[in-house]
């Protein structure tokens, strides 16, 4: 009997130091969450993937947010501090936060972070910018593109971009080499990617195709509104910013629900993690060699930009009116026209500019009988010497009733 019970005391001792390597050697991963940019707030908001737990100021003190991206470790968001901006991080758990962690040159508008980098492009510009999560490497011109970029999207072998003119995603390896800058053409906006497909926004709807820009799908999930996009291993969501929600959908684009999180103040940017044990580690770039364009006797003028993008909506509920940002990245005309508005046409310069949004006919009426009305623009940019572009949106008026 007392050597059996040694045996037995010894295939427990045996057991229990394999269960404790088994924890030492296994990552702990972190909550998984879904965030946002507010940019009403100018704050990072938070939730429990399920929709649960919202804290609306889970990261305050930005300062005209953009975008908003995350890690296994940090997250991150643009901070625009006039001609210049930086990129801020926070642990997880929103401490440690750092609203200056990386000053960058130019105005962020989009970021993306993934594979031990982090990527962002500025306002009105065509080049890509990248520096490893850990602050080292800071190139501001890590990748020119062929078009103004107006987001990034990153995965373990690739970058991706969505620029205008012309309309295309675009795809790079991680050293910024095997450029195809016409991946995937036509309307685009907001490209996110997961590991089999890359997604995002025409018009009023999301598009999907593999990574590959095969098997284009552009009504994967319609009537959705969305102004940005984010992925995981089971869902995907989106942000609208009025009236002020996250919806979220299962990943073959099922059970669409629109209202996910609502209360929201002006969700600009989504990002969501996976409870992943943190990034990977920084690889080593390959040196590239630049590729020239063959000489030519005699090179075309340069047609000017007519990419733009919208800003912030902002409701009069006294008068039912609304004033809507463009960004246009030049001199030039703007005009608004839609079924329920008066006509805008006026001239701008290279910035933002406003337009008035000013309800008449019908759409008044809805105003003053429900205190409600929603319309469908459409927003027209003329660069001087140029073409134009037109893109639309859909706004909802609000009027406080007496």
């Amino acid at each position: 009997m007392a050597g059996a019970a040694g045996k037995s005391g010894l295939t427990v001792g045996v057991a229990t130091a394999f269960v404790l390597l088994a924890l030492l050697i296994t990552p702990s991963f972190a909550a998984a969450y879904v965030y946002w940019a507010d940019s009403a707030t100018e704050a990072i908001g938070r939730a429990n993937l399920d929709g649960s737990g919202v804290d609306r100021g889970f990261i305050g003190g930005a300062n005209e947010l953009a975008d908003v991206a995350v890690d296994g470790a940090h997250v991150y968001w643009t901070n625009d501090v006039g001609f210049s901006g930086t990129i801020g991080r926070a642990n997880l758990d929103g401490s440690g936060a750092n609203q200056a962690y990386i000053p960058i040159g130019g105005e962020p508008i989009s970021l993306a972070v993934g594979s031990g980098f982090i990527f962002w492009s500025g306002l009105f510009s065509s080049d890509i910018g990248r520096v490893g999560v850990d602050g080292s490497g800071l190139d501001d011109n890590f990748l020119s593109a062929a078009s103004i970029v107006f987001g990034v999207a990153v995965d373990a072998g690739h970058l991706y971009w969505a620029g205008a003119p012309p309309e295309a995603i675009g795809r790079s390896n991680l050293s910024g080499g095997e450029i195809k800058p016409n991946l995937i053409t036509g309307e685009v906006s907001e490209p996110v990617v997961d590991a089999g497909h890359i997604y995002w926004i025409i018009g009023d709807s999301i598009a999907r195709a593999k990574l590959d820009g095969s098997s284009i799908e552009p009504e994967f999930i319609a009537d959705v509104e969305a102004e940005s996009l984010a992925v995981d291993g089971a869902h995907i969501y989106w942000t609208h910013i009025e009236p002020g929600t996250i919806g979220r959908a299962n990943l073959d684009g099922s059970t669409p629900d629109r209202d996910f999180i609502t209360g929201l103040g002006e969700p600009f940017a989504v990002a969501v993690d996976a409870g992943s044990p943190g990034p990977a580690p920084a690889p080593t770039p390959a040196p590239t060699v630049p590729t020239l364009p063959p000489p030519s006797a005699a090179q075309p003028a340069p047609i000017p930009p007519n990419a733009f993008r919208f800003g912030k909506l902002k409701l009069n509920r006294d008068d039912g009116s609304a004033r809507l940002t463009v960004m246009v990245p030049g001199p030039g005309r703007l005009a608004l026209s839609a079924k329920g508005a008066r006509k805008v046409d006026v001239p701008v310069r290279s910035g933002s500019a406003q337009l008035v949004i000013r309800p008449r006919g019908k759409a008044k009426k809805r105003l003053a009988k429900g205190g409600k009305a929603r319309l469908r623009l459409a927003i027209t940019y003329t660069p001087s010497g140029g073409q134009p572009l037109t893109k639309g949106r859909r706004v909802t008026l609000h009027e406080r009733l007496d």
